[in-house]
């Protein structure tokens, strides 16, 4: 009965280990991915790049052929960030509003200083 036991939990720990293991790599491709927004845009290709070379081992026509397309996107989607960040601002703007009204005077300084850090890591500083 005890080597059953003792089998059963090095099962269990071996299982919770890998799914820990499967979240902490999720996670962290998550955050490498939006890291990849602050880039260059010329470093972001690349790394799209080389991120589809290393899934789909491209030849070097088809990565020849991809990389405009990749360039093209990463353009397109610039102009639709740039279209975007006025009203996705106001919406936390209001959303700071409403936020500081159940908030006391040193948690809505807090507040704010957490939201001027917030908009100078991604580039959202006044008049931008």
């Amino acid at each position: 009965m005890n080597s059953k036991r003792i089998t059963l939990y090095a099962a269990l720990l071996f299982f919770s280990g890998a799914i820990l293991g499967a979240v902490c790599f999720h996670v962290a491709m998550r955050f490498r991915m939006a890291r990849g927004f602050d880039r260059d845009p010329a470093e972001m290709n690349k790394m799209i790049v080389r991120r589809l070379d290393s899934e789909l081992d491209l030849s070097d026509e088809q990565r020849e052929r991809i990389v405009p397309i990749v360039e093209e996107m990463q353009q397109k989607l610039q102009a639709v960030r740039r279209e975007s960040r006025p009203r996705i601002e106001e919406i936390l703007d209001e959303a700071t509003l409403q936020a500081e009204t159940g908030l006391s005077a040193e948690q809505r300084v807090r507040l704010h200083e957490l939201e001027n850090r917030v908009k100078a890591r991604f580039g959202g500083g006044p008049g931008q």
